[in-house]
């Protein structure tokens, strides 16, 4: 699948959630914009579950919400790392070298 057919991919299933939410697709990428950003400054600070959850009560989302975010957070959380740390130390293989003294 190229970039380009996955992008396209990504826009319809936007689109498509968008449409059963009855929300503007312009609003849900919003949406999705700012919970990627959030995922990543909150893997980058390295958030604890417990602290993640403080956090979003602090902004407003309370209960039951709040801990199904964070407990998800807790299952994922070491993947999340691993994927974050292999997309930060992404080194390239080497190939050819000429040693000149």
């Amino acid at each position: 699948m190229s970039a380009t057919h996955g992008l396209a991919g990504f826009e319809n299933e936007i689109l498509h959630l968008s449409q059963e939410k009855n929300i503007s697709p312009k609003i849900m990428k919003n949406v999705l914009r700012a919970l990627a950003f959030f995922s990543s400054e909150s893997l980058r600070r390295n958030i604890s579950p417990a602290n993640l959850k403080e956090d979003l009560e602090k902004l407003g989302i309370h209960g039951n919400k709040a801990q199904v975010v964070s407990d998800v957070w807790a299952k994922n959380y070491v993947q999340l790392t691993e994927a974050m740390i292999a997309k930060t130390f992404n080194v390239n293989e080497l190939v050819d070298i000429e040693w000149k003294f």
